[in-house]
């Protein structure tokens, strides 16, 4: 099965029905903002919320712990 990605504004449900649709094809739910932070404190033994990651290191170092 592809990958399916929700996007969309910030507190609009993407969680909420993202856990319902991997519920109902029985598939995992990934939570990408927790997978960034957790490779934040992989990387930096620095324990941040996935915003304060951005502020406090910029886009660009962001969007390198989204492809990891």
């Amino acid at each position: 099965m592809e990958n399916i990605i929700l996007i969309g504004m910030k507190a609009c449900g993407k969680s909420t029905v993202g856990k319902l649709f991997a519920q109902k094809l029985g598939i995992k739910f990934i939570e990408l903002d927790q997978e960034i932070e957790k490779a934040h404190f992989i990387d930096k033994k620095e324990k941040l919320t996935f915003r304060e990651i951005f502020k406090k290191h910029g886009a660009d170092f962001f969007r390198t712990l989204e492809k990891k």
